[in-house]
């Protein structure tokens, strides 16, 4: 009977799934399930003063998941991996900035035309117009466009 007792106790069951919501964070990585841990921790929390209908205790879970999901994600994303965001994007910049390609299509200004950079064809834009075959150095990369100059 205490046994039955215990698992019917809606403040262990609430633990319990808190638990469970926590330790999947360290299987599936994107800081997003942790909150749904720490809103069954938090309903846990009240059913230990109060124990509200089931239902009750289901939409306070889901809400409080949820507001702790929009205000806190982002500041601990930043904590468990601290500039991993700006890090990858700085790499991803170094990869093309500065280095040299070469114009497999003219660029006529404003119009766009083809850089040849690491055996891939760019689209590419420059201030200045820039034939076929010239040697380019590329400043930076907007999105899947390089902008580039002549060397």
């Amino acid at each position: 009977m205490v046994l039955l007792s215990s698992i019917e106790n809606p403040v262990l069951i609430w633990f319990a799934i808190g638990f469970v919501f926590i330790m999947l964070e360290f299987l599936i990585p994107g800081v997003f399930v942790l909150f749904f841990g720490l809103g069954a921790w938090l309903v846990a929390l009240i059913c230990l003063f109060y124990i509200p209908a089931l239902n009750a205790q289901l939409i306070i879970f889901l809400i409080s998941s949820i507001v702790l999901l929009i205000v806190l994600r982002r500041s601990l994303k930043h904590l468990f991996n601290p500039g991993a965001e700006s890090a990858d994007f700085q790499t991803l910049e170094d990869e093309f900035t500065g280095h040299t390609a070469t114009v497999s299509q003219d660029i006529q200004p404003p119009h766009s035309g083809k850089v040849e950079f690491k055996g891939t064809d760019w689209e590419a834009q420059s201030d200045v117009p820039v034939i076929k075959g010239t040697q380019v150095r590329i400043l930076s990369r907007e999105s899947i466009r390089l902008k580039v100059t002549p060397n």
